[in-house]
């Protein structure tokens, strides 16, 4: 059975996994409350994945975006805006500040580093999501809908709850939850962080990408959450619903 069509066009959100989504889902509906904000899990990183490249992540992106318009029965014409929302990684640092340290079992992050048991390969990575992060920033659409990048450094739970460890599966569920219930309680102090991260970052493409090469600072807690939001909705207010 056909999907009626949307009476307001949907606002596309993808991210990695289901605590993601959890997490998120009251923050993207109260800052874009006047549009149909739908969520869809990769469950994977789509911009460091050893496939993708700089010449094929758009496409990349645009066909996982059109496989969920058509599951749902929709077509272009019903899609406002994608927005792809990504971990960093520290993908930006100075291959320097990249430890190799064979005893370790897993890739540790601080705020400084990256210490992991084979430096070559997250040399490797950090280049491919680097090179695939810088292209995706300097798209403004992509399939010929309105296209953004949201970025988290380290990672979502660094961000929301200050964690540099890896968390387990069941902790990011965990903190995801509490995340969501606390911001339907209170939203106030949760977007005030959104506010402050986007205060030390400027709004152009090349100034984002600047800052997050400077001083570590894609392995640091650091969001444009807030400043993609101002541009998508400088281009989707004038939009007119039906």
């Amino acid at each position: 059975m056909k999907t009626r069509r949307p009476k307001k066009k949907i606002l596309f959100v993808i991210v990695e996994g289901p605590s993601d989504e959890e997490a998120l889902s009251e923050v993207f509906k109260e800052l874009f409350k006047n549009y149909n904000v739908q969520f869809i899990q990769k469950h994977g990183d789509l911009t460091s994945e050893s496939f993708s490249n700089s010449r094929n992540i758009l496409k990349t992106v645009w066909d996982f975006t059109e496989k969920w318009i058509k599951i749902y029965h929709l077509k272009k014409k019903d899609i406002l805006a994608v927005v792809l929302v990504t971990d960093l990684d520290g993908c930006f640092v100075d291959e320097k500040v990249v430890l190799e340290d064979s005893s370790v079992q897993e890739v540790a992050y601080t705020e400084h580093s990256i210490v992991c048991p084979v430096r070559a390969s997250i040399i490797a990575r950090n280049q491919r999501k680097k090179e695939n992060l810088i292209r995706l920033f300097k798209s403004k659409s992509i399939g010929g809908v309105c296209f953004s990048v949201i970025f988290f450094s380290r990672n979502l739970e660094h961000f929301l709850h200050g964690r540099l460890d890896n968390c387990t599966d069941y902790e990011k569920e965990s903190l995801a939850l509490t995340y969501y219930q606390e911001f339907q309680k209170d939203p106030e102090p949760k977007l005030q962080c959104f506010r402050k991260a986007a205060e030390r970052i400027k709004n152009s493409e090349k100034e984002v990408i600047e800052f997050l090469e400077a001083n570590n600072n894609s392995l640091k807690a650091n969001s444009n959450l807030f400043i993609e939001q101002e541009r998508l909705l400088a281009l989707l207010l004038p939009v007119k619903e039906k």
